[in-house]
């Protein structure tokens, strides 16, 4: 792009700069929740080739391409958790589950993952027992196998200012978790996208197929799964009684559950992500997961920010939030506090929904599905327009939230 941008953009912009986003072994560029990496097909021996010598065997060829969803994300203390009130089993949770999230929107079934982890010297054998048996419960709930990793430990440097040790803000939060996940499509869907100039873009032999049909266009339904600006609250209501003894934890629990367990451990929606994988065989979808937040995610999904493709044609949306789409909960802390609920729920993030786009005619076939699937029913946001992005009839500015900014 010619205009530099700042932030995240920006890094993903000089990101792209120095490499490539086109490959043979990857059949969809860079930029969805999760990468589609191709597999080419491998020559193997049957036995009794391979008795018969390494001229004379029986070599034959795999019938078609292994495709995997692939996603890695990082999950570092001081940006994404705090140990005051995030147990070790919330993080080992959390860590593994952010990347189940990515795969579940891209419509791929878990099968693998592996994970990096830097500890520091607060990190004792007891806590990693329970760190690790928390992450080994959701994998084993998905059938999720560990394939490998790395461990290293950061030491927590001491200076000296004003006669009192202090730790180094240079190495201060050096507990990370870094995870990288992969999910196939042995149950029968198709990649979601959120990209459109991928959608139609397949080589010959490269299965599965990525879409039916691919063409976001105005007048298209922009729907929700799952609860929106929950783990905002949750996250709010711990940092506004943030302490070192952990009794924020305790209060949140108790005065607003269903959020404090949004923002600890979110559930990611996989079943949701494998039944509209199967739909989209036959209805052209747009999927991401909702990590970031609505206001921040939908540009990405109506091609507005993020990594955005030359042939790709920006959208706006007017979108609907009622009190009723919201919980409970947020509705009772946004009048204690004289807030919007529905602006603040727009703002919410790492509720790890998913926010999709589907043609006008096929949304009630979409719910009608889901509903015989018995899983979690799409809830219509908004519609897509060719203008910019409205919130209850009130034009939307903001960005959202930003890591770099």
């Amino acid at each position: 792009m010619s205009k530099k941008r700042c932030g995240e953009d920006g890094i993903l912009d000089l990101i792209a700069k120095y490499f490539p986003n086109q490959h043979p072994y990857m059949p969809m560029g860079r930029g969805d929740d999760c990468a589609l990496i191709a597999v080419p097909p491998a020559p193997y021996c049957t036995d009794q080739g391979a008795n018969q010598g390494a001229n004379q065997g029986n070599h034959q060829r795999l019938d078609t391409q292994a495709v995997f969803a692939v996603t890695s994300d990082i999950f570092a203390e001081n940006a994404h958790f705090r140990t005051s009130y995030f147990t070790a089993s919330d993080i080992g949770h959390k860590a593994l589950a952010v990347n189940i999230s990515d795969l579940a929107s891209n419509g791929s079934k878990p099968c693998a993952f592996s994970f990096n982890l830097t500890v520091t010297e607060k990190q004792d054998s007891a806590w990693l027992e329970e760190c690790f048996k928390s992450m080994a419960e959701l994998a084993n709930s998905y059938d999720m196998v560990l394939c490998g990793g790395d461990l290293t430990k950061v030491p927590l440097a001491q200076t000296l200012q004003k006669n009192q040790d202090i730790i180094d803000p240079l190495t201060r939060g050096g507990l990370n978790i870094g995870i990288t996940a992969w999910g196939t499509y042995e149950h029968g869907g198709v990649p979601l996208l959120r990209h459109r100039s991928y959608a139609h873009k397949t080589k010959q032999g490269c299965a599965p197929r990525l879409q039916a049909k691919a063409c976001m266009q105005e007048g298209d339904i922009l729907f929700y799964i799952g609860q929106i600006g929950l783990a905002r609250l949750g996250l709010l209501f711990l940092e506004e009684n943030l302490n070192a003894e952990g009794q924020n934890r305790e209060k949140c629990l108790a005065q607003y559950p269903h959020a404090a367990m949004a923002h600890l451990r979110p559930q990611p929606l996989v079943r949701e992500g494998l039944a509209l994988s199967r739909f989209a065989k036959e209805h052209a979808l747009f999927v991401m997961d909702i990590s970031d937040g609505l206001m921040r995610d939908i540009p990405r999904l109506l091609a507005r920010q993020g990594i955005v493709f030359a042939d790709e044609k920006a959208f706006g949306a007017d979108i609907v939030l009622t009190e009723a789409m919201l919980h409970p909960e947020i509705i009772d802390y946004c009048k204690k506090k004289n807030l919007d609920p529905c602006s603040f729920a727009y703002k919410g993030g790492e509720d790890y929904g998913l926010a999709g786009v589907c043609e006008k005619a096929a949304f009630a076939l979409l719910q009608k599905y889901c509903a015989e699937q018995k899983i979690q029913t799409p809830h219509k946001l908004g519609t897509v327009t060719k203008g910019g992005i409205s919130l209850n009839s009130h034009s939307i500015q903001e960005a959202g939230f930003d890591h770099f900014q």
